[in-house]
């Protein structure tokens, strides 16, 4: 293994934190990472392609230096997120996300084991009443309103409420273009201007 060092030389000894990318001679391989200097050399930390770094010969190459390890994490994941789903990048994460070939492969694995939300001792909270048949239920449910706000109940809210719903806004025209609003806009009539066919009628 080579430690490749194509920078200029740092003559601030608090420069003590780097970027660095690894390749592998002979395939298109990439990986990026950050390092704190400690005068070892160093070729990163793979853990789902470590078998890479085992079986080939990789090259470091130092990219920049920084006074600090935030400046230079900042830089990494600059580096890494637009290559984060490539093939031939080696990172399967960035600034706290995961790849999404990486979330497939969790997902497949936790469906192989049957463990996580493919257990079946998972509560799966898509029932009746608390996922998508309830909703489609509330959003049939009838409009009611106490003069303020509005509701949707099957039954009555209470004393106060009516059936309908309370709507702020009305149409406006300006012969050509419909708006909605709480007040007429200049240049706009009261109504709603509906196109029509060539027969003459309304086209909803």
């Amino acid at each position: 293994m080579l430690l490749l060092q194509k920078t200029p030389k740092v003559s601030n000894l608090t420069s003590r934190f780097y970027t660095y990318r690894v390749t592998f001679p002979g395939f298109p391989w990439f990986y990026y990472g950050v390092h704190r200097e400690n005068g070892k050399p160093y070729f990163g930390s793979p853990v789902t392609h470590k078998w890479i770094w085992d079986f080939y010969e990789c090259e470091v190459q130092i990219l920049e230096w920084f006074n600090s390890w935030e400046e230079a994490l900042a830089v990494e994941q600059r580096l890494i997120r637009p290559f984060l789903d490539h093939p031939n990048c080696l990172n399967e994460h960035c600034g706290g996300n995961l790849s999404p070939a990486a979330c497939r492969r969790g997902h497949s694995t936790m469906r192989e084991n049957k463990i996580g939300i493919f257990s079946p001792d998972f509560p799966n909270p898509a029932t009746f009443d608390s996922c998508s048949s309830g909703g489609k239920i509330g959003g049939k449910l009838p409009w009611w309103n106490n003069g303020t706000k509005n509701a949707r109940s099957l039954y009555c809210p209470g004393q106060g409420w009516v059936q309908g719903r309370l709507v702020a806004w009305k149409w406006f025209n300006n012969g050509q273009n419909n708006i909605r609003s709480n007040n007429c806009p200049p240049g706009y009539v009261p109504g709603r201007v509906m196109p029509r066919d060539k027969a003459g009628k309304f086209i909803v």
